[in-house]
Formats: structure tokens, C-alpha cells, sequence
């Protein structure tokens, strides 16, 4: 059958059950700076937690979703910044998410001389990542593939070569494109990857994952409460 995503968000609170915040935080501010305490308490937690809060749970925008034949369109725009396409497979918490995959990529243009030692896509580190609350929705759950590595241009010219990456599977894969996806840029080493994955480590810890969780809920409230 189709893979889909199974939503499994709450109900939204009531307003006699939402949490009034100024209140709570007097005893902590004071009541003359509770307005304005609450505010920038409310400011830096939101700034903390948002990068964590949106890779942990927000589906992102992939430009493949379960094909196994596809093309990767490589632009001048992503590789002036960088950029590349994260690739993710369909697995069970019994495999090893690093286990090999037969998948084939043919570059653009005539690979040559650029391609005796080219590796068309890099498992390590994104397969050793744990996986996150939005991927454990879709059934079977997502796990990290790699990293798509663009050829390069020439042999002695380093940049990576723009245009169409022919991809072929025999699983089905999901691609996101790491510029239309800040957060994912340079996964897991660089933006909030870096963070999130040392939490996500945690999360076989009871203590670890106890406090990413009051973390989360922390900002599902401060959400709802700024309706």
C-alpha cells in the first residue's frame, strides 16, 4: 500500500485550560516586571527550543517522497551555498539504519576522470543519527540514508557540477532539499542538527528523555498560549 504519514496531534486546549503564564512567572519576576519579564522569558525560551521543537516534530518539505526512480536537480543557487539533498529510507528499530542500500547515481554529463573516486553518497554520520518524533508517523518509520555528494565539476576543479542527479532505488527513498530546509543544512554536524542530535542520543536515557520532552511540551504551550 502507499506510505503515509499518520497525523497524531492533540486537541488544542480550551481557553479555561490554557495556562495563564504572567501569572505563573510573578512569583519568579515579580509582579511590576511580570509583563515584561514574562515576555523575554518566553523570547529566549522560544529561541532555544524553536530549532529543536521544528526538526523534532514538523514533517519537512521533501522533493521525493518514496520514489525509487527520481532525479535530483543539483542548482547553481545550492552549490554556491552548499547545499545538497538528505536522503532518508524506511526501516524497523531491528535493522541497522546503516545497513547497505542499492542505490545507483549517475551524475550530469560525463563523469571521467571525476568519478574514479566518487562516492555518490555519504551514510556517515546522518545514518547514525537516531530518529526523530515526526519520522517514528510514518509506517514503516523514516531513518537517515545519507547525504547525496555532488560530483565534481572537473578533475582538478573541485565544485560541485550542477544539473539533473538520475537516482535509482530498489527501496523506496525520501529527499529533502537542504537549502529549502535550513535546519537540515549541513546535517548532522552543522545548524540545529548539531544540538538535536546529542539530545536525540539521549532519549535512551529516562532522565534525557524526560527533560527533552518538558522541554518540547515548554514550547507546545507557549504556542497555544500565544493564539
Amino acid at each position: 500500500g502507499t506510505l503515509a504519514p499518520v497525523s497524531q496531534r492533540g486537541q488544542p486546549l480550551t481557553a479555561l485550560e490554557r495556562p495563564d503564564l504572567q501569572t505563573f512567572l510573578q512569583p519568579w519576576l515579580g509582579a511590576e516586571h511580570a509583563p515584561s519579564g514574562c515576555l523575554s522569558l518566553i523570547g529566549a525560551i522560544v529561541i532555544f527550543a524553536w530549532p529543536i521543537y521544528s526538526l523534532g516534530f514538523q514533517t519537512p518539505t521533501f522533493a521525493v517522497e518514496g520514489g525509487t526512480v527520481f532525479k535530483l536537480d543539483l542548482t547553481q543557487h545550492m552549490s554556491e551555498k552548499n547545499c545538497s539533498f538528505l536522503l532518508l529510507r524506511t526501516g524497523t528499530r531491528d535493522e541497522d539504519p546503516c545497513r547497505s542500500a542499492n542505490v545507483s547515481v549517475t551524475p550530469p554529463g560525463i563523469a571521467g576522470l571525476s568519478g574514479l573516486e566518487w562516492t555518490s553518497i555519504d551514510k556517515l554520520p546522518a545514518c547514525q543519527v537516531d530518529v526523530m518524533f515526526w519520522m517514528e508517523q510514518f509506517h514503516p518509520r523514516l531513518e537517515f540514508l545519507g547525504t547525496l555528494v555532488p560530483i565534481s565539476t572537473t578533475y582538478t576543479d573541485d565544485a560541485p557540477r550542477v544539473g539533473e542527479y538520475h537516482v535509482q532505488s530498489e527501496e523506496p527513498l525520501w529527499a529533502l532539499n537542504q537549502c529549502d530546509n535550513p535546519l537540515y543544512a549541513y546535517f548532522p554536524l552543522g545548524a540545529g542538527g548539531a544540538l538535536l542530535s546529542d539530545l536525540l542520543r539521549g532519549r535512551r536515557n529516562p532522565r534525557d528523555r524526560r527533560r527533552l520532552g518538558l522541554l518540547l511540551r515548554v514550547v507546545d504551550v507557549l504556542l497555544l498560549w500565544a493564539e
